[in-house]
């Protein structure tokens, strides 16, 4: 299953203003922090490393994997994946 047919994201009113909100397919709903996308990424980045030696290879290229698709927003996954040689999962 592609990711974009996995989840939606949404917004969510709050008192203090607009949340962000991840909606999955099978009908979980979360609502990340700062703090979860942090440790989402820290916790892949050493196994990064492994996939992609040599050493720290692979946490620099998720560096500028992240870069370039905030950065250039309309590139494509297809785009991205070419560009940083990654293989594109069905």
């Amino acid at each position: 299953m592609r990711s974009e047919q996995k989840f939606e994201t949404g917004l969510l009113p709050k008192k203090d203003g607009l949340w962000i909100k991840v909606i999955f397919k099978n009908g979980f709903e979360w609502v990340p922090s700062f703090e979860d996308l942090v440790r989402i990424i820290r916790a892949i980045a050493p196994l990064e490393d492994t996939a992609y030696p040599p050493p720290a290879k692979g946490r620099f290229m998720m560096l500028e994997l992240f870069a370039k698709a905030i950065k250039d927003f309309d590139m494509t996954w297809e785009e991205l994946a070419k560009k940083f040689q990654l293989p594109i999962r069905e």
